[in-house]
């Protein structure tokens, strides 16, 4: 019935089928379960009401933050008729919001200590980081250097697009102990990678999660 998010909280998900495929009426429930299973963490099954089944969509609830979890729409106890995965958004309440290319530039230049960020979706527009950006060895960029524990949420839309960073990629230095991106694309235009790690560096902790590059 090909399934699909079509929203997402931090704590719900709301799962579309497709109407005008073969016998919708016949689902009877979700089956949902996290992706990378955890010791003591067993599958949930919610059965769905009239109003769901003719809406061809469902909203779970009571979900964790920041989670991926698998959605499976069942006939039945077992018969699957499709199968979607989606990821609760992080609780970013209380973080800067960045808007323009400019704002993501002071928050990390020279920053240090903690420093967690919002990028915003502003309907696509790109975040064009080449105006701050050194040319170094061949017309490649210089990756910007960080000091700080940094992570970087985007503000993903409910179709899943994401915030897109052009030209973008770090040095991690001194001060520098983690680095966490989430729901954004990194494109290096072939102009940069994404990450280096310098001597100085205390780096323990990188995560990339739902994201492209």
């Amino acid at each position: 019935l090909n399934p699909k998010a079509k929203e997402r909280t931090e704590t719900t998900v709301t799962v579309q089928w497709d109407q005008n495929a073969k016998d919708p009426k016949d689902l009877t429930s979700i089956r949902y379960e996290l992706v990378v299973p955890v010791e003591g963490a067993t599958a949930t099954v919610m059965p769905l009401s009239d109003e769901q089944i003719s809406a061809c969509e469902a909203k779970i609830e009571n979900l964790e933050p920041g989670t991926n979890y698998k959605f499976t729409l069942l006939f039945g106890k077992s018969g699957s008729r499709g199968v979607v995965t989606a990821w609760t958004r992080t609780d970013t309440e209380g973080m800067n919001v960045i808007d323009s290319a400019e704002g993501l530039y002071n928050a990390i230049n020279g920053a240090t200590g903690d420093v967690k960020l919002v990028l915003a979706y502003n309907e696509g527009a790109v975040y064009d980081m080449s105006a701050y950006a050194v040319v170094g060895n061949e017309g490649l960029y210089e990756p910007f250097t960080v000091a700080c524990n940094l992570a970087i949420y985007g503000e993903a839309t409910g179709e899943g697009q994401m915030p897109v960073v052009k030209g973008f990629s770090l040095k991690t230095a001194a001060g520098c102990g983690s680095l966490h991106f989430e729901e954004v694309v990194l494109d290096g235009a072939n102009l940069c990678g994404v990450l280096a790690t310098t001597g100085g560096s205390n780096m323990t902790d990188v995560e990339f999660v739902n994201m492209e590059m």
